[in-house]
């Protein structure tokens, strides 16, 4: 079976708007200007005319007519993936790396390996757009097959992309081993690389894991390695770089280190007009808070969570108003004001009725179980809270995510884009 290009472009529906906007915005980050050559421009159109066409007709016209074996349309595609994942989030990445993987397939092997390394970065792309949609194991595919493509051992920035890819798998799987241990190996792929930027990325990302899981000591290790890389340049990172000196004040502030802790945020502070998003405000404030709380400040920590809190009731989606109204629950139970926190668990079923509710029910569980002195069923309901918080409170079109995940900002340090407005502000996903 054969299908011709034409024919696809002249009978099949018009491309839906985000397709579109993304060959647009590819063809803008690549060698294709508005005036671009005929090679280009005959690219775009093929690239428009598949994306118009269902899945699985899309993969068979590829597969069938050589007309779309072009390296210039896998490359486009691979384009249009990466602007999907790092820029234009409401768009779904996923078409776009699969076609750049199945043109790629279709190649000849050239001497230069731009062949081998364009259907790698697809099936890296396409991995990550499977992570965003919790499709783990298909995922977990994507990142291995990247190795069919890599002929040697020698360090490769395909390889450290696998691994940084695989790390963020075993980090949804709360693997938290596992995802420490290929973000070291990404990083270290990277660093032979001389690649400094993206090792900072793949550090950056096990810092963060490392906090999160409580390790605290490793954390701070990690999180200074990158931050030696993303000081020297402020503006190129600016809301991970703030991030990771707040997160990295918090670590020092529970290991009693206060004098670090301080001058942390004190820098932090410093970078904040560089990126002045409205939704990096709300996670500046956030993390200000919680090392005012490990620092026991108690009362100056729940001013800030509280309006942390109010807002993301406000303009934030349900997984990040709980996890707001979680951290305040546990500030006043752990000030033995536990018989408050019914008070906040309303006002987060207030804010999200019906799918709120089940949330708030487990929030002034936590409090039930603190007044009757059941501390270690506490934690284990607390530890259990934050998993299913990841795993099955995504954000919804109606309640986008405010707050920037920072899996987004290490994936754009890791590929080398600028952060933005847009990118610092409302998304969602992985």
């Amino acid at each position: 079976m054969r299908s011709n290009p034409r024919e696809v472009l002249e009978t099949a529906p018009a491309a839906a708007a985000g397709p579109r906007r993304l060959l647009t915005a590819a063809a803008e980050e690549g060698d294709y200007p508005a005036g671009r050559p005929p090679a280009a421009q005959e690219d775009w159109e093929l690239a428009d005319g598949l994306l118009a066409l269902p899945r699985a007709e899309g993969r068979l016209a590829v597969e069938s007519d050589p007309s779309y074996h072009r390296l210039g349309l896998a490359r486009l595609f691979v384009m249009a993936a990466e602007v999907a994942l790092l820029a234009d989030r409401a768009t779904d990445a996923e078409p776009a790396a699969e076609l750049a993987v199945a043109v790629a397939l279709q190649l000849p092997s050239d001497g230069g390996g731009q062949v081998r390394r364009t259907a790698a970065l697809g099936q890296w792309l396409l991995g990550k757009a499977l992570l965003r949609g919790r499709s783990w194991a298909q995922a977990a595919r994507a990142f291995e097959v990247m190795y069919a493509h890599l002929p040697d051992q020698a360090p490769s920035a395909e390889r450290g992309l696998a691994a940084y890819g695989l790390a963020q798998l075993y980090a949804d799987l709360e693997s938290l081993d596992a995802a420490t241990g290929m973000g070291m190996l990404a990083a270290r792929q990277f660093s032979l690389l001389g690649a400094t930027a993206p090792a900072a990325a793949c550090h950056a990302q096990a810092g963060l894991l490392l906090q999160e899981s409580g390790d605290l000591e490793a954390a701070a290790t990690q999180l200074m390695v990158a931050l030696r890389v993303l000081v020297k340049d402020p503006a190129l990172a600016p809301s991970l770089c703030a991030r990771l000196l707040l997160a990295l004040a918090w670590v020092e502030t529970t290991l009693g280190r206060d004098g670090d802790a301080r001058r942390r945020v004190q820098s932090a502070r410093l970078l904040y007009t560089l990126a002045p998003s409205r939704g990096e405000s709300v996670e500046r404030g956030w993390r200000e808070a919680l090392a005012l709380a490990a620092a026991g400040r108690g009362a100056a920590a729940e001013r800030g969570l509280d309006r942390v809190r109010r807002r993301l009731l406000e303009a934030g989606s349900l997984a990040e108003a709980t996890r707001a109204t979680v951290d305040h629950a546990e500030l006043r139970i752990g000030a033995g004001r536990g018989d408050s926190v019914g008070k906040l668990a309303a006002a987060l079923a207030g804010a999200f009725p019906g799918e709120g509710e089940s949330w708030a029910q487990e929030i002034a569980g936590l409090a039930r179980l603190a007044g009757a002195g059941r501390s270690n069923e506490r934690y284990l309901a607390r530890q259990e809270l934050g998993v299913s918080l990841r795993l099955e409170a995504p954000a919804t079109p109606r309640r986008p995510a405010l707050i920037a995940p920072w899996r987004s900002l290490t994936d754009r340090l890791l590929r080398g884009h600028a952060e933005s407005p847009e990118a610092s502000g409302a998304v969602g996903g992985t």
